[in-house]
């Protein structure tokens, strides 16, 4: 298959930031904080897949919501086969991620084709469209998740297709990527898979564009020979002169070849009232296996988050008991004494050898002096001493 592509996301009038973002069979917006992006290309292959997303929740959530939805998508692209639930459910799981780090509200829709076997399988969640214009009739053949539709589907009367902008439900979502909750299941519809014809145009769309123009309005510009590119440029031309309002984004596809061996001739479509297209919900068997795989997989990451803070608490124990220990086994220097004070010892005079022992004796009492009389003069003269007498010396016996 072989086909002509044209895409362009734009800030609109009156917006801070682009919060939308596309997707081109690999090409998308892949810096979350341009304003404006555009693509063209001639792709050919068994199998292409686009998208459009707008993100929700004001700031940088919208913008990164719908940046993560594309990744997502160019992710899924390379599984074998392109499964567009298996997409949704983790595109919204992503988004729901993102929200739980963030503790901000963020979301964002998405509208998906996957052209395959000369057939386009359509899948939206949420209010961005897909249209099919073939010849002078445009079928949308997308499903708004809205409140206005739900009182659509209940019977109310719908009136003029141009003044649902009156209704105040119009922008109420009741399904879009990020839904939390076990109340809030992910329920995408499907369109069923709508052969192609050579000459056939999609058209993708966020609100932003919708918002402004009618589906007879499209239906009008959809059906001129300009060129792709020059189509979606006056699309887009249109919206933004109709004044401000919501960041703008489309894809348009025309096919220009099919697949010789899968080729079927096709009858027109009829012509039909542009809000009553038909809708296909997904089965409710598909629903039930869909949300017993997301709770199986819901408590294997439970499981793995248990098991990694387990893992982390683990080392992290082994880590402070290695370092008790290290720093237990360090030896430590004993207290330094407290300083003794300095006495002052008299040495104690050590003998010399051979030096004869000297003997201390203690000292002498001083006898107590009598006072020294002086005699007194005696009249009589002093008799004179005898004569000393020289005794020998007396013998003994030897």
């Amino acid at each position: 298959m072989r086909v002509l592509c044209y895409a362009q996301t734009n800030i609109g009038s009156g917006r801070d930031n682009n919060e939308d973002n596309y997707y081109c069979n690999g090409t998308f917006k892949r810096d979350a904080a341009v304003p404006v992006a555009e693509a063209a290309a001639e792709q050919e292959g068994k199998r292409l897949i686009y998208g459009v997303f707008d993100g929700m929740g004001g700031e940088a959530n919208g913008e990164q919501a719908a940046l993560l939805c594309a990744q997502t998508l160019h992710r899924c692209s390379s599984d074998e086969p392109f499964d567009a639930l298996d997409f949704f459910r983790r595109a919204n799981v992503a988004v729901c991620d993102i929200i739980a780090a963030s503790g901000q509200v963020s979301g964002s829709t998405a509208a998906t084709v996957h052209l395959t076997g000369n057939h386009a399988y359509c899948c939206n969640v949420g209010d961005s469209r897909i249209y099919l214009q073939r010849g002078g009739a445009l079928q949308r053949i997308s499903r708004d998740h809205t409140k206005y539709q739900e009182r659509l589907d209940a019977g109310a009367a719908a009136g003029d297709a141009d003044d649902a902008d009156d209704s105040p439900d119009r922008h109420v979502l009741t399904q879009y990527l990020g839904m939390l909750g076990a109340r809030q299941r992910l329920m995408p519809y499907f369109a069923a898979g709508v052969p192609l014809a050579v000459g056939d145009r999609l058209l993708l769309c966020t609100d932003g564009l919708t918002g402004k123009l009618s589906d007879s309005r499209l239906q009008a510009v959809l059906g001129t020979d300009m060129p792709l590119p020059e189509l979606g440029q006056a699309l887009m031309a249109q919206a933004l002169d109709a004044g401000p309002g919501d960041n703008i984004t489309l894809v348009l596809i025309e096919i220009t070849a099919l697949d010789p061996e899968t080729t079927v001739p096709l009858p027109q479509p009829p012509v039909e009232e542009l809000s009553q297209t038909r809708r296909f919900e997904v089965s409710a068997e598909r629903i039930a296996e869909q949300e017993t795989q997301r709770k199986k997989q819901a408590r294997a990451r439970r499981r793995e988050w248990v098991l990694t803070v387990s893992v982390i608490l683990a080392v992290l124990c082994a880590v402070v008991a290695a370092l008790w220990i290290a720093v237990g086994s360090i030896p430590r220097k004993p207290p330094a004494p407290a300083p003794t004070p300095v006495q002052t010892v008299t040495p104690t005079p050590r003998p010399t050898p051979n030096a004869p022992p000297q003997v201390i004796l203690p000292p002498m009492p001083t006898p107590d002096l009598e006072p020294e009389l002086t005699p007194e003069p005696s009249a009589e003269p002093t008799p004179a001493p005898p004569p000393a007498t020289t005794r020998a010396p007396e013998q003994l016996p030897g």
